[in-house]
């Protein structure tokens, strides 16, 4: 009897040895966690101070001289983007174009904008339209049939343009 008692006992021990391997197995994700892939953190997009951008965009922009000059230069921050690194890219027109149209300005602060040059755009005199500037710090990609695509944190700021100019 005390042989039989043994024998259960020991097999008893196997038994719950067993299980607790089992259980380690099963449960080992838990025991011995997976490499952890931490979130990217986003970064401060760029601002403009507005009181500091010339022309004033909070008014119509009357164009009554061949070259008028915008420039947000000492306007734009970034926190965490040195300012060489971001993306400056201006658009005349852009909303009121039947098609997405690649920007006509790309990389500068301050533009000079020629209003002959520009005819088809601000056609016909006297009509209302849009100058937009978008600074991002990251890229900014254009495509004809999506049009723009920003990947970056951005800003962005618009003129409203009435063109006085008549070009020969």
């Amino acid at each position: 009897m005390a042989q039989a008692l043994l024998t259960h006992t020991q097999a008893v021990k196997r038994t719950c040895i067993g299980a607790v391997l089992v259980a380690l197995v099963l449960c080992g994700g838990c025991l011995w966690p997976s490499d952890i892939t931490e979130r990217q953190e986003f970064g401060y997009s760029p601002t403009i101070d507005r009181s500091l951008v010339t022309p004033n965009p909070d008014s119509i922009v009357e164009l009554t001289s061949l070259i008028t000059d915008f420039s947000v230069t000492g306007a734009i921050a970034d926190l965490d983007t040195e300012l060489e690194n971001l993306e400056f890219h201006w658009y005349l027109g852009y909303l009121e174009w039947t098609q997405p149209k690649p920007p006509d300005f790309t990389g500068y602060q301050a533009i000079r904008l020629n209003a002959c040059a520009f005819q088809e755009e601000l056609s016909p005199p006297g009509s209302i339209h849009t100058l937009e500037l978008i600074v991002s710090d990251g890229p900014i990609t254009f495509d004809r049939e999506q049009g723009r695509t920003i990947q970056g944190g951005y800003t962005y700021l618009s003129w409203t343009l009435r063109s006085q100019v008549v070009c020969q």
